[in-house]
């Protein structure tokens, strides 16, 4: 019991929110365009118009009734979405890491209980 209490906070610490993001996307809002790429910033700022490409940690995106294409960081980058409905970057995380920590530490948890069963 002991085990499964530990794992359980050791899980819900991995995957706690870390930022306090006063930023909320509604993705079937009223005020949600359909049919254009969106780009949403960290700051709060929506963009509607073109995504162009993505290029050493930069995304390109053409912005409606703008000539020239503006350049953004991902970093700053907290939400992008396709016409299509296609995500390219949703709330800039990366949880590569702790999927691969929990994965590792569950492989070698039961595979104790494996030798037991022999």
């Amino acid at each position: 019991m002991k085990k499964f209490f530990i794992l359980s906070i050791l899980y819900s610490f991995i995957y706690s929110q870390t930022e306090d993001d006063g930023i909320q996307i509604q993705e079937n809002s009223v005020f949600w365009k359909k049919g254009v790429d969106k780009l949403v910033l960290k700051d709060g700022d929506l963009f509607y118009g073109d995504y162009l490409e993505m290029k050493e940690k930069k995304v390109f995106f053409k912005i409606e009734f703008q000539d020239h294409p503006s350049t953004f960081e991902i970093s700053n980058i907290k939400h992008l979405v396709l016409a299509n409905g296609r995500i390219v970057i949703r709330n800039n995380k990366d949880i590569s890491l702790p999927c691969f920590s929990i994965a590792l530490f569950s492989i070698f948890y039961f595979s104790k209980f494996h030798n037991l069963i022999r």
